[in-house]
């Protein structure tokens, strides 16, 4: 599988396991990490930088890749692209990589992707987009000039109020209420 790039446990059975690679995809264990098989029908891409479970209903599971967000809903089994909202797709270069990605625990639903590629350190755009219909579509949430242009997004977290979104970047740590 290569470099482990993100793990995530199932919210509601702890024997279930999710591992994104840099080169394998993603991987999935039903036994607490004894035995992994790699899921990746659907993926055009194999560089999983980051992933992220619904909180409620674990079928739901994102992926953060160079070539944008990745969405299943059965479990990881199957996957779609999912780039509506994002720039469009360039032929030699990442037009929205995924550095983070977090769901609202307040509002599932609610979902933040924050762009940059932190392993290579490099492609920070300063931008953050949300999606309000889990992950299906995505609008930037960061005008210009909001967050330093270069900055790359390596994480996102939501407050267990939602009251906060945290930025974590190259550029240091950004709030938004």
């Amino acid at each position: 599988g290569g470099w482990i790039q993100s793990i995530a446990c199932d919210p509601r059975d702890p024997k279930v396991l999710y591992v994104g690679c840099d080169v394998g995809g993603f991987y999935l264990s039903t036994d607490a990490g004894q035995s992994w098989r790699i899921q990746n029908q659907g993926l055009n891409d194999a560089f999983v930088e980051c992933l992220a479970v619904h909180p409620e209903d674990s079928k739901v599971i994102l992926l953060g890749m160079e070539g944008g967000v990745f969405k299943s809903t059965d479990g990881g089994s199957t996957w779609q692209w999912k780039r509506q909202g994002f720039p469009e797709p360039q032929r030699y270069a990442f037009s929205a990589p995924i550095g983070g990605l977090c769901f609202d625990p307040t509002d599932p639903n609610t979902v933040y992707a924050g762009i940059g590629r932190p392993r290579w350190q490099k492609d920070g755009k300063g931008r953050i987009y949300k999606s309000a219909d889990c992950g299906e579509s995505w609008a930037l949430v960061t005008p210009e000039g909001m967050l330093p242009a270069d900055a790359i997004i390596c994480d996102i977290e939501v407050a267990p109020d939602g009251s906060c979104v945290l930025a974590a970047s190259s550029r240091g740590v950004f709030r938004s209420e």
